[in-house]
């Protein structure tokens, strides 16, 4: 919803370097929320855990490491982070 109500806005824009900021900032932002729901339909598949459970996963891992969620993200769907991962230390073994 914010992605459609900002880009209903950019054809009001006069300033064309403005609209392509505008433009790829909100292209960026959709894409980073379509790769965090897909890195979470992952890490459920792969825990067999609920959608909430696998968000809490990914928000968790990114803030003990102090990294962005993106990231994290990228590395689940890219293949360079396994789901295991981003359990607690206490519940990996």
């Amino acid at each position: 919803m914010v992605a459609d109500l900002a880009v209903l806005g950019l054809p009001q824009e006069h300033d064309p370097a403005r609209t392509h900021r505008l433009t790829a900032q909100t292209l960026t932002t959709l894409n980073d929320r379509v790769m965090l729901a897909h890195a979470i339909g992952m890490v459920a598949g792969a825990l067999d855990t609920g959608t909430d459970e696998a968000r809490q996963l990914i928000l968790g891992y990114a803030a003990r490491n102090r990294g962005p969620i993106r990231d994290v993200a990228r590395g689940l769907t890219g293949g360079d982070l396994e789901a295991a991962a981003l359990l607690p230390v206490a519940d990996a073994s």
